[in-house]
């Protein structure tokens, strides 16, 4: 890739409910509330995951800023308990 890009991998907890959807959310402010319909965040939905429940998910393009940090929090919706949040973490792109 020539222009700057994130790449994030996670794993699904084990549960006793069906999960609804799963993605990686990413945004240039730190935000505590942040959800995938948040201004100012960008939300890739996994759609793929391994035999133990892992996936991983590439943010890439124009959108992204070559040396800047992003914070970065999984999502995970599951049927019968709703939504669970990863904690935040930072990445920064290669400059």
């Amino acid at each position: 890739l020539t222009s700057p890009y994130i790449v994030v991998f996670s794993k699904l907890l084990p549960a006793n409910s069906k999960y609804v959807e799963a993605g990686i959310m990413i945004s240039e402010t730190q935000n505590e509330k942040m959800d995938k319909d948040t201004p100012g965040v960008y939300y890739a939905k996994a759609d793929k995951f391994t035999s133990d429940n892992r996936f991983g998910v590439l943010f890439y393009g124009s959108g992204l800023k070559a040396g800047t940090n992003y914070y970065v929090r999984v999502r995970v919706e599951y049927e019968d308990f709703g939504v669970i949040y990863s904690d935040m973490f930072t990445v920064k792109t290669v400059e």
